[in-house]
């Protein structure tokens, strides 16, 4: 099956390929092609391939479309109307998948239940509508057969596809993490495998949601691997509901706990629904706001909340040197890096975004510029952080149909007390401050001795100031990688040399 597989990615990897050529080669030909024109082509056959290898490599399309560093604005517009065409499949098809899982007597746990139209269907599964015998209405989401071993061996796939790149591209690996981010994909990727997890996700933001008076989210009814019930969300999505019947005052209520939870699960709670698009939030005249699919859930770690958090009070306070600082903290540096330019990048751009509206300004775009930043300077951006950066941008679209006056800054500055307050509880119930006051003692206990050394090693002579030029290092290193090609050919063709003295001597 592997076999297969790889056959099947290798197939249409190569159609892409050999259609680059084929742009290329023209371009060469003639001096009339329009640049634009090929590279709307280019998106639009990277679209299509990643549409033909699955769900898998449609995630990783979506990740790319949050990347401006990484490849084009033109392939971003073509990767961010990425789709799965996917066929409604009969129902039959699934039915085993529910005996499997709840048993033969499954239809008993229903009073009706809708089979011959799903509520949805994607490449990973079908939604059914139904109702229990106490009169609550579910859905019923149920995997496809064979999916989740694909989606697998893809995983496996990809993961050595990108090990053999980052050993033929070392200084684009550096820069851009593929391995991080590819496991960033694969985490979110799991919950649409095992519903179990998916599960853990809902009952965890229960937790999160439960002081929140506009926002909720689904009830989990029972789950396995293979099937989910969960509670149906009362209303329509926010992208086709008539929000004319809501009044602005709960317009904007909505608006602000959907933005305080995103905000509050990235920089406290190290976990954040990473989809809350407008079609993701169910609304009804007079109910809490519902918030479904944790499919795609994003997590970070402690540091680079902190760091992400000073990066936000920067940037309400408009102060573009102390958010450049903040970026570069959490951040990692690369042998390419330039800090100092990107302080005066980040103190040219903050002031000029900080205050809109969402009636002027888009968040992705300005994230976007931000990720552009980071790459012409060499900066290294956590995978996490860009996958939040995709949360924020899907967020705006919600925050601009439902409430549009609101600004994502606004917000935060409302919250950042609260956050701050809940970042320090956090740091004294997980021991971060013992350890950190115990760090302090050690380093103020042998700061003096570590002195006396120094300035007895200046006196004595033996102090030694060793600087280290990167750009020669890398030149050394290309020519230590070119010598050794040199020898193994010198190698090759002497041995060559010796079998032919050989064979005519025999």
């Amino acid at each position: 099956m592997k076999r297969q597989r790889v056959t099947e990615v290798a197939r249409i990897l190569g159609e892409l390929l050999t259609s680059e050529a084929t742009r290329q080669a023209r371009r060469i030909r003639r001096t009339d092609v329009d640049p634009l024109v090929a590279e709307r082509e280019r998106a639009r056959a990277l679209r299509e391939a990643l549409e033909g290898l699955g769900p898998l490599y449609i995630k990783m399309g979506q990740v790319l479309s949050t990347r401006p560093d990484m490849v084009s604005p033109t392939i971003i517009e073509a990767l961010q109307d990425l789709h799965e065409e996917v066929m409604v499949r009969p129902f039959d098809e699934f039915e085993h998948v529910l005996v499997k899982n709840l048993g033969p007597d499954w239809r008993t746990r229903f009073a009706t239940i809708e089979t011959e139209r799903p509520l949805g269907a994607a490449s990973m599964a079908q939604v059914y509508a139904g109702t229990l015998h106490d009169g609550r209405e579910v859905v019923v989401k149920v995997l496809r057969p064979h999916v989740a071993a694909q989606a697998r061996l893809d995983m496996e796939i990809l993961a050595q596809a990108v090990r053999l790149v980052m050993r033929r591209f070392p200084v684009q690996a550096e820069l851009f993490q593929p391995e991080a981010m590819l496991e960033s994909i694969f985490v979110a990727m799991r919950p649409e495998i095992d519903f179990t997890v998916e599960a853990a996700n809902i009952e965890a933001f229960q937790k999160y949601t439960r002081d929140y008076k506009h926002l909720t989210v689904p009830d989990v009814v029972e789950v396995t691997k293979e099937v989910l019930i969960m509670t149906r969300a009362p209303g329509r999505s926010i992208r086709s509901a008539d929000l004319t019947q809501f009044s602005g005052e709960e317009r904007r209520a909505i608006a602000r706990d959907a933005s305080e939870l995103l905000f509050r699960g990235f920089l406290v709670d190290g976990v954040f629904h990473a989809d809350p698009h407008p079609g993701n939030i169910f609304v009804a005249v007079g109910e809490p706001a519902t918030l479904i699919d944790f499919g795609m859930i994003g997590r970070i770690d402690r540091r680079t909340a902190l760091g992400y958090t000073r990066f936000m009070l920067a940037m309400a306070l408009n102060d573009g040197q102390a958010a450049g600082r903040a970026v570069v903290e959490m951040s990692t540096l690369t042998t390419r890096s330039d800090v100092p330019g990107f302080l005066n990048d980040m103190g040219r751009w903050v002031p000029s975004v900080v205050n809109l509206s969402l009636d002027n300004a888009e968040f992705g775009a300005t994230f976007n510029q931000f990720l552009i930043f980071c790459s012409k300077r060499g900066i290294a951006v956590n995978p996490a952080v860009a996958l939040f950066g995709k949360a924020s941008a899907n967020l705006e679209g919600t925050l601009r149909a439902i409430a549009p006056e609101l600004t994502p800054v606004e917000v935060f500055r409302e919250v950042m007390g609260d956050v701050l307050r809940d970042q320090a509880k956090g740091m004294a119930a997980g021991g971060e401050l013992m350890r950190l006051a115990n760090e302090t003692f050690i380093a103020a206990y042998s700061l003096p001795e570590q002195a006396r050394y120094l300035a007895q090693s200046v006196f004595d002579g033996q102090f030694v100031l060793r600087t280290r030029d990167d750009a020669l290092l890398i030149a050394q290193d290309r020519e230590d990688a070119r010598a050794k090609k040199m020898r193994r050919l010198i190698l090759g063709l002497g041995a060559a040399a010796l079998w032919v003295n050989y064979r005519n001597k025999n």
